[in-house]
């Protein structure tokens, strides 16, 4: 069941390479995207792209085609595409929380931390997780039953490092400017927000280097699963309700080639049409990576609980366990689902004394 696993999710990472990078180069998106960066220009904002960062030529040419991208995902214009955003990015606690636990019971803590912050962090940044999380939780079925180390990361650190180092930069960077920010300094809140996955890590190594924590206590687990829980259903619960309301009276969501009866899910690969603005590239280009990466979460989590508790539900029919995922991911989100899942796996088997997912 493990290889079957691994070798749905590469299937999942692979689709994701044609579907999010392929596609977006028939349809006109990355030449969008580079045009705009070569005229120096922001969605909204003509000449007004800052290029210089840290100094570093490849770093800041990254830096600045991210700001050409969450631009108009973090200005406002198009309150549907940002209230996507904020669903996307509230349902990546969940994910990040999966990878941070996963990583560290498999490795000594200076190799998880190099792993989680060097490794996992900035693929996910760069490449974006619909490509590399399913490629991630692929790697760790295929190696579950690897042997798993004791904890030695400070689970009770994760909701402040994630406030501090992910949802507080993403909230200055969603402040409008030149309203409340200058330009510049939005330009470089959301260039600086690119380094999240480092600054959560450091954040938990310092706290555990402060209170020299050596295992996870259930408490501390169960308290990282609920906030994870929290984040994503709000994102979820925000958006799902303003869209079933009617979406905003003044959205000019139409004028930027965006159906907002149609921003749930990504338009299927073969009625994809040209681009017609930056905006419609975006949301696209996010549709598909929530949708595959959130995917890849829920399947992962689904196969680890059932093979986890398969002997003890041999009873009871798998329906009702597919009943839960779909009305679940439909009022609570596909990653909300994924967490209360992934918990109800752990605490099953720390019940059993077993080790192993």
């Amino acid at each position: 069941m493990s290889r079957a696993t691994a070798a749905a999710l590469a299937s999942v990472s692979l689709f994701a390479a044609y579907a999010k990078y392929y596609q977006s180069f028939q349809n006109g998106f990355i030449d969008l995207l580079s045009s705009m960066a070569d005229r120096k220009s922001l969605s909204g904002l003509p000449g007004g792209l800052q290029e210089d960062y840290t100094g570093i030529r490849p770093l800041d040419q990254f830096m600045t085609a991210c700001n050409v991208f969450f631009w108009p995902v973090f200005q406002g214009g198009l309150p549907t595409l940002s209230l996507y955003g904020v669903a996307f990015a509230s349902a990546m606690v969940p994910m990040w929380l999966v990878i941070v636990v996963e990583t560290h019971q498999r490795r000594r803590p200076l190799a998880a931390l190099v792993v989680v912050a060097f490794v996992a962090g900035p693929l996910i940044q760069g490449l974006g997780p619909g490509l590399v999380m399913p490629a991630i939780l692929a790697f760790m079925s295929v190696s579950t039953h690897a042997k798993r180390l004791p904890f030695r990361s400070d689970l009770g650190s994760f909701p402040l490092s994630i406030i501090l180092g992910y949802i507080l930069p993403l909230s200055l960077a969603a402040l409008a400017a030149p309203a409340v920010i200058a330009y510049d300094t939005k330009q470089q809140i959301i260039a600086l927000w690119q380094g999240w996955p480092l600054y959560t890590s450091l954040l938990m190594g310092i706290s555990r280097w402060l209170t020299h924590a050596q295992s996870p206590q259930p408490p501390q687990l169960k308290v990282a699963c609920v906030f994870a829980f929290a984040c994503s259903t709000a994102g979820h619960l925000a958006f799902l309700c303003v869209n079933a309301l009617g979406g905003y009276p003044n959205d000019p969501t139409r004028l930027a080639g965006i159906d907002s009866r149609r921003v749930y899910l990504p338009p299927a690969p073969w009625r994809e049409t040209q681009v017609t603005s930056l905006e419609a590239g975006v949301l696209r280009f996010l549709q598909w990576d929530y949708t595959l990466s959130a995917l890849a979460m829920l399947f992962w989590t689904v196969a680890v609980y059932y093979r986890a508790t398969r002997r003890r539900n041999r009873r009871s029919p798998r329906v009702l366990l597919m009943g839960r995922v779909v009305v679940g991911t439909i009022f609570l989100g596909p990653c909300s689902v994924a967490i209360v899942l992934y918990w109800e796996t752990i605490a099953f088997l720390a019940d059993k004394g077993r080790n192993e997912l």
